[in-house]
């Protein structure tokens, strides 16, 4: 019991900084992206794949967790992913077919 405890612990508080940051970083997403010079159809299309990603994602990450037995293993892969792509979405040049 003390480890399922310590894992869900684990699981909550990353999922408080995770949401906490995403709360904090996309209402002002489309004001970034207005101020890069993107227009109001390529914003459009950039946050509408940030929300279906948001929707479909879980789903396919839960399926690949159960079947590997493996989800603390893969909560971090995703983390490492989803951070090296932002970061990159700020050093590549600004434009609407590199992001």
């Amino acid at each position: 019991m003390p480890n399922t405890l310590n894992i869900q612990t684990r699981l909550g508080g990353f999922y408080f900084f995770y949401y906490a940051i995403v709360g904090t970083f996309m209402p002002y997403w489309n004001l970034y992206l207005q101020h890069e010079g993107f227009n109001y159809q390529e914003i459009g299309i950039l946050s509408s794949i940030a929300i279906i990603t948001r929707f479909v994602a879980p789903f396919i990450w839960g399926w690949i967790a159960d079947k590997s037995g493996k989800r603390m293993l893969l909560v971090r892969i995703a983390t490492w992913v989803e951070a090296c792509i932002w970061f990159a979405i700020f050093i590549i040049p600004n434009s609407f077919q590199s992001v």
